[in-house]
């Protein structure tokens, strides 16, 4: 699916329409190391279907990597929430929910930007809210 030229509002519908139908997902995979950080286990789902059920740090950053006008978001969940990321154009645009309250970063963010800020949450450190303005979804 190629969502070139969406808004970011539209990026996040399609997301959710893509997973709410379904698609040809590979099989599930688990994750290498000891993926508990900060007292959370991080699943990883992806647009073209990878589901990686503990996902070691590598693993979201070879995510994020892989993201390109087909296999266009990623979500990086734990049990109290998520951060999620859709790829248009070259630019990233980033949500986040904590214990059912849902933002919505207010600029699109590069490549650097948004590993920094998906680092910095799976390894439970301060610093990512700074990365981008955040507004309500």
């Amino acid at each position: 699916m190629n969502i070139k030229g969406l808004t970011p509002m539209l990026m996040l519908l399609a997301v959710m329409l893509m997973v709410a139908c379904g698609n040809d997902s590979p099989p599930a995979r688990e994750g290498t190391g000891d993926a508990v950080v900060a007292g959370r286990r991080y699943a990883v789902e992806t647009a073209d279907g990878t589901t990686i059920a503990s996902a070691s740090l590598e693993q979201v950053l070879e995510g994020i990597e892989s993201l390109d006008e087909d296999n266009f978001f990623l979500i990086m969940s734990h049990e109290g929430g998520f951060v999620q990321t859709a790829y248009s154009d070259g630019e990233y645009y980033v949500e986040y929910n904590e214990e059912g309250e849902q933002f919505a970063g207010t600029e699109l963010l590069s490549l650097e930007d948004v590993t920094e800020l998906l680092s910095l949450y799976y390894r439970g450190e301060e610093g990512w809210m700074d990365i981008v303005e955040w507004g309500p979804h």
